[in-house]
């Protein structure tokens, strides 16, 4: 499991962990900022279990999706 915050070189981050590592399998959760992060994110398609806002519930949000990839694993 993965949980990354946003900043500029995390599609990069991403894309090395699905493409050159070829790992489909970890689950992977975006803290971002705006929502303008989370949309450069989601056109990449590079299947992200939850994107979380730092304003927005972030506490909640981290320990719910943290339980769901705990469960799925």
């Amino acid at each position: 499991m993965y949980i990354i915050s946003y900043k500029e070189d995390t599609i990069e981050l991403i894309k090395y962990i699905r493409e050159e590592l070829d790992d489909w399998k970890s689950l992977i959760i975006i803290i971002y900022k705006n929502s303008e992060d989370k949309t450069k994110i989601m056109k990449e398609n590079l299947f992200i279990v939850d994107y979380i806002n730092k304003r927005k519930h972030f506490e909640e949000k981290l320990l719910r999706n943290i339980q769901i990839c705990l469960k799925n694993y």
